[in-house]
C-alpha cells in the first residue's frame, strides 16, 4: 500500500522550485514565533540566504558535516555536485509519506534521512569522478564516514539509490558499494544491505528495486534481487531472489516465509 501511495504521489510532487518556495514561506513563518529572537538569525543563515534548494542543501551538510575542512570551499563543491530534482523528490516523499513530517522546512531541517541521503547523493557525483581526480574519491568517502557518524547512516558512495527514497529513523542504515536501491523506496531503521561474501557475475550486494518497503532489522545479503514493490518483513533475514509484489516474513532465526502478490496463489 506504501509503494503504490509513493508512486501516486510521484506523478503529483511539487518541482524544485516549488519545494524551495513551500520552505520559505514556512521558515517566514516560524520566524514570527515568541522565539524569534532567537531563531530567525539561524533561518536567515540556513534559509534566507540562499536562492534555491541546492545552495541551501549545500550549506547544511557543511554545517552539519564539514569538521576540519574549509566550509566555503566545501559547499561550493557539494552545490556543484547537488541535483535539486533528487533532492525535492527526496522531501516530498518524506512529507507525502510520514504523518510525523507536517512540512518541508521540518524535513529540510531536522530529518536524519533526508541529511543522510543529500550526502550520499554529493558524495556518489564525486565517486564517480574518483578515477579522472583521485582526491575525489577521498572526500566521497570523507563525507561518507561524516554522514554516518552525524546520522546513523552508513551508505557507500559507489551504492546506486533511486529518486524519492524516503529513510524513515535513519539510525543504523548500511548499504554497500555495489547495492542499489530503486525509486519510492520506504526504507526503515536498521536496515543492512550488504554481502554473505559470495559473489555473482562480480556483484557482491543485493538490489532493490522500485516501491519496495524494508522494514526496521531486516537484512538483505549477497548477489540478489528483490523485486519492484517487495515487502521485506520487520527482522527478516533474506539471502535469496525475491519476486517482485511478494511479502517475506521472518518466522524464527535464520527463517522466513514468502508470501506470494496478490492475486497469485503462494
Amino acid at each position: 500500500m506504501r509503494a503504490v501511495l509513493l508512486h501516486a504521489v510521484a506523478a503529483a510532487a511539487l518541482q524544485p522550485n516549488e519545494v524551495w518556495h513551500s520552505i520559505k514561506q514556512q521558515a517566514s513563518v516560524a520566524a514570527t514565533s515568541p522565539l524569534s529572537a532567537l531563531l530567525r538569525p539561524y533561518l536567515n543563515e540556513a534559509i534566507g540566504s540562499h536562492a534555491s534548494l541546492a545552495p541551501a542543501t549545500a550549506a547544511l551538510l557543511t554545517e552539519r558535516l564539514g569538521g576540519a575542512l574549509d566550509g566555503e570551499k566545501l559547499m561550493l563543491v557539494l552545490e556543484d555536485r547537488l541535483d535539486e530534482t533528487l533532492l525535492a523528490r527526496d522531501l516530498n516523499a518524506v512529507v507525502e509519506g510520514d504523518p510525523a513530517a507536517p512540512e518541508l522546512l521540518t524535513v529540510f531541517l531536522h530529518f536524519k534521512g533526508f541529511l543522510a541521503l543529500a550526502a550520499h547523493r554529493a558524495a556518489s557525483s564525486l565517486w564517480s569522478s574518483r578515477n579522472e581526480d583521485p582526491g575525489a574519491g577521498q572526500l566521497a568517502l570523507l563525507l561518507q564516514g561524516a554522514a554516518s557518524a552525524a546520522t546513523g547512516v552508513d551508505i557507500h558512495p559507489g551504492a546506486t539509490v533511486g529518486s524519492g527514497v524516503f529513510i524513515d529513523h535513519a539510525t543504523g542504515v548500511v548499504i554497500g558499494e555495489q547495492a542499489a536501491v530503486g525509486d519510492d523506496c520506504y526504507i526503515l531503521h536498521g536496515v543492512t544491505l550488504r554481502a554473505t561474501g559470495k559473489t555473482k557475475n562480480g556483484r557482491r550486494h543485493p538490489h532493490v528495486g522500485s516501491g519496495c518497503t524494508l522494514g526496521n532489522g531486516a537484512n538483505v545479503l549477497g548477489p540478489i534481487t528483490v523485486g519492484d514493490g517487495a515487502t521485506i518483513g520487520t527482522g527478516a533475514m533474506v539471502t535469496k531472489d525475491v519476486e517482485a509484489g511478494a511479502t517475506v516474513i521472518d518466522t524464527g532465526f535464520m527463517s522466513n516465509k514468502v508470501l506470494a502478490p496478490r492475486g497469485k496463489k503462494s
